[in-house]
């Protein structure tokens, strides 16, 4: 009897110490899995980190080509992409521009977007290819604006070119919505009411043209672009 009463108690002990073994065992691995876990992420944050600076400092040399920066802003070149980037004369013009030295603007997103925006016009381009050029130029605006300072200088402007691009996508909804703002931040700044006249006109909205236009000249008086915009419309009414 006392001999069974061992071999029991000596199973018992012997379950218990395969159930704690068991039990290290899962931790052990539960930890391993969790240290790999994080190895991994740390290592993906690295080549993340690395991949990034390589294109960034490629873009930043290589997006806009020689002979595109006479068709920019002058003052593109001072900024990120431009061969003046880092100089006096960069800082002075972000001085300008109400953007302050502890809070730096990406710029050189919005002159992307414009060199986007003259590709897209190039002759011979498939329309896939043009398409794709006035989507980049759209999120390039769209990332600017996202550190843009209140009441920025530019805003206006940067609207209107969105808006260009979204008319010329055909996605007019979105178009209008982009130069109402436009026109809201900056009344007197008459691009923005030529393009949503156009924006109307390509929804056969004649008469919703003509008041924008109207309208435009009113802040604007001397305005070519929107004078000939509504004479053109009123020609084609004239019988």
């Amino acid at each position: 009897m006392g001999v069974i009463k061992t071999m029991s108690r000596g199973y018992l002990n012997l379950k218990k110490t395969n159930r704690n073994y068991q039990h290290l065992l899962y931790f052990s691995s539960t930890a391993a899995r969790k240290l790999l876990k994080v190895l991994w992420l740390f290592s993906s944050y690295i080549a993340g980190f690395v991949f990034f600076s390589w294109a960034t400092s490629s873009l930043s040399s290589e997006y806009i080509k020689k002979e595109e920066w006479a068709f920019l802003p002058k003052w593109c070149q001072y900024t990120m992409d431009g061969p003046h980037s880092g100089t006096k004369q960069s800082k002075a013009l972000f001085s300008q521009l109400g953007i302050p030295e502890d809070k730096p603007v990406p710029l050189h997103h919005y002159c992307r977007a414009l060199v986007s925006i003259f590709r897209s016009h190039a002759i011979g381009i498939k329309q896939t290819e043009r398409e794709f050029h006035l989507q980049q130029a759209v999120h390039e605006i769209d990332f600017t604006f996202e550190w843009l300072p209140p009441n920025f200088s530019l805003s206006s402007e940067m609207l209107t070119k969105k808006g260009h691009a979204l008319l010329m996508l055909n996605k007019y909804k979105q178009a209008e919505e982009s130069l109402h703002e436009a026109i809201k931040q900056q009344p007197k700044y008459w691009p923005p009411y030529g393009y949503l006249s156009d924006v109307y006109l390509q929804q056969k909205q004649t008469e919703k043209a003509k008041a924008i236009l109207r309208n435009g000249l009113k802040v604007a008086p001397d305005a070519k672009g929107l004078r000939n915009r509504l004479a053109k419309i009123e020609k084609s009414e004239s019988p």
